[in-house]
């Protein structure tokens, strides 16, 4: 594809990458940085994070579209003993069903398949109004409707699968570590 892109003289790609930061910052990290399966690989692939390297080489600028109206909680299934992923948004029935997104990073629910939320936030997050660090991530960011209900991103939602996406709220309540 770069090589395409370099003969048609393209010099800005406007491509839809590093979407995995919608589900969280683990998904992302490894969207970015690694490494596709045997398969993929045979096939060319590479993470996004080489992809705009190759591309930064060639003098091709990214931009990544990041779907920020998007809050992902998909589907999982596990291994029985939590270590390994077996399925991600698309349930087949081959191991312990769960669900990750927000919530789940931030109370670091799958220690032994995700990064730890106090990897990137090691002070974690603090309301802005003082009290106890944020333990609920998706609670803190997500759209409410007047009655309170999260509000769904329901025209990405597809009828067959049980995943949900919601609205991320424009404002934040929370200080952010510098």
């Amino acid at each position: 594809m770069i090589e395409d892109l370099e003969r048609l003289g393209v010099n800005f790609c406007v491509w839809a990458a590093l979407g995995g930061g919608s589900i969280a910052l683990p998904v992302l990290e490894e969207e970015a940085f690694g490494t596709p399966g045997v398969r993929e690989l045979l096939h060319g692939a590479m993470n996004d994070g080489a992809f705009i390297r190759l591309a930064h080489e060639r003098e091709i600028e990214i931009a990544a579209v990041i779907f920020a109206s998007q809050l992902w909680e998909v589907d999982i299934e596990t291994s029985e003993d939590e270590t390994r992923l077996l399925s991600m948004n698309f349930p087949r029935g081959v191991g312990k069903p769960g669900r990750f997104g927000a919530r789940e990073f931030s109370r670091n629910r799958y220690p032994h398949l995700f990064t730890a939320f106090e990897h990137y936030f090691p002070d974690r997050l603090a309301p802005v109004n003082g009290g106890q660090p944020v333990d609920d991530l998706l609670d803190l960011v997500v759209a409410r409707d007047l009655a309170g209900n999260y509000i769904h991103t329901n025209w990405v939602e597809p009828p067959d699968i049980t995943s949900a996406c919601y609205i991320p709220a424009a404002t934040s309540r929370c200080t952010w570590p510098t």
